[in-house]
């Protein structure tokens, strides 16, 4: 709430809309004054803000840098505030991002740490994923893994926070994902994400669900560590993650996958990759006949 204030904080000046700092008297007494608390007095007529609550959450904020706090004590939003209220995912989804990217070096945010760092979001949080038991199992299977994938140690670290099954849940998604990513089968994936036990009828439907909120939250984990890391460009090769992400498959067939997205089946790209057509211009030197027999032998 009190980004959604700031961010709605802005005035005129030569016709143009910029943002202004505001007092936390003021957040509060505009919070105090909004239909929502109007909403909570209606319920308890003694209602009201707690003061202190809301003081620790502006500190919060400051502290993980959504917020700046100027000399005359008027907070502004800062880019990553920016983030926050224009990304489409929670303000605790962006502290998060800056728990698990600040302290990391630019160099070791690789595709796969992205991927994994996505998995601290409420909303990758919120998404369901089959883990066997009490995850004891999985958490060991999957941090092995992880191990392996170019992930700086302390991403995995903060994966590894919290409740045993809530840890095994992170790193099984990621490991979906990045499973999903690559050329292997389907059925074969399958195969690997339920060497434990797991859904009765197969996760074929929950990768396909872990993978595209991943993708709808991606580009606002690059933005974060964008603005943590000056310097550090994303943009090309978040780009190019996030037409993986949808298509499910490797690099080797981007330049097709960029252009057909999800119009072509995954089976159909597979099919590709193996007779070495992975990109227009090979498809262009080839005769309508062959094309055609990649395509029934996908079939």
């Amino acid at each position: 709430l009190i980004i959604k204030v700031l961010v709605s904080a802005k005035r005129t000046a030569g016709g143009i809309k910029k943002d202004i700092g505001l007092k936390a008297k003021d957040i509060i007494d505009f919070l105090e004054g909004s239909f929502g608390a109007f909403l909570q007095k209606k319920v308890s007529e003694n209602w009201n803000w707690d003061t202190t609550q809301l003081i620790d959450a502006l500190n919060n904020l400051e502290s993980h840098g959504l917020v700046k706090r100027q000399e005359d004590d008027t907070y502004h939003l800062t880019e990553l505030g920016w983030i926050g209220g224009h990304g489409g995912i929670e303000v605790e989804s962006i502290t998060r991002l800056v728990e698990i990217l600040r302290p990391i070096d630019k160099d070791q945010i690789t595709d796969t740490a992205l991927i994994a760092a996505t998995q601290m979001t409420l909303e990758i949080e919120d998404t369901l994923f089959p883990v066997s038991g009490n995850g004891t199992k999985e958490l060991a299977t999957w941090s092995e893994q992880l191990n392996e994938q170019n992930i700086p140690d302390y991403i995995l670290s903060r994966l590894q926070t919290g409740e045993t099954y809530d840890a095994a849940s992170r790193f099984k998604k990621t490991a979906a994902c990045l499973l999903w990513i690559t050329e292997m089968p389907l059925s074969e994936m399958e195969s690997i994400l339920t060497k434990h036990g797991g859904s009765w009828d197969g996760v074929a439907g929950p990768i396909r669900r872990i993978t595209e909120r991943v993708h709808d939250v991606l580009h606002v984990t690059a933005a974060v560590a964008e603005q943590l890391h000056p310097g550090l460009e994303l943009s090309e090769r978040v780009s190019k993650l996030l037409v993986r992400l949808e298509i499910g498959m490797s690099s080797a067939i981007i330049e097709i996958g960029k252009v057909c997205g999800t119009k072509i089946a995954r089976g159909m790209y597979q099919a590709l990759i193996k007779s070495g057509v992975n990109t227009f211009d090979k498809i262009s030197k080839m005769s309508d006949k062959d094309l055609l027999k990649i395509i029934e032998k996908k079939s």
